[in-house]
């Protein structure tokens, strides 16, 4: 009895994730950086097992970290989301308008690609470094000057 409810069990939790909708999926840290930011690139793999992954070349930009992998597995109601990420961390080479190109895998035997992004890079740096210099201000100190005699 107790083998039956177990397999009972993995059945329906297999059947849980069938028919979940597969997606690839590119997500940028910015859209517009400056020369001395760093980018974060992230390829999203949601319900199905990916094969093959194939990185795009990062025209105007030098890879610092990466690829970088992790899996999540989340049962929110009973639904199952599976999701294997692969992630790169890119500085930039000069200045300009540049494209991050289609990714690709094998999901589940079905070639997948990801769409093209844009990202802009400026000769300042961007929102989030101007607000790190900000937070990095110390209020001014007062100095004491001892004397002994």
């Amino acid at each position: 009895m107790r083998k039956q409810i177990l397999i009972g069990f993995f059945l329906a939790v297999a059947s849980w994730g069938y028919g979940q909708e597969v997606s690839f999926e590119v997500s940028l840290s910015a859209d517009t950086i400056g020369i001395e930011d760093v980018l974060e690139v992230s390829f999203s793999l949601k319900n199905a097992r990916g094969s093959a992954f194939e990185a795009p070349e990062f025209e105007g930009f030098r890879i610092v970290g990466g690829p970088n992998t992790s899996s999540q597995m989340t049962i929110i109601n009973g639904e199952i989301t599976q999701t294997s990420s692969y992630s790169f961390i890119l500085e930039p080479l000069d200045i300009g308008e540049y494209y991050i190109q289609p990714a690709g895998i094998i999901a589940d035997g079905e070639p997948l690609e990801t769409e093209l992004k844009t990202v802009w890079v400026f000769s300042e740096g961007g929102v989030k470094k101007k607000k790190s210099k900000e937070a990095n201000k110390k209020a001014p100190s007062k100095k004491r000057t001892i004397i002994k005699m």
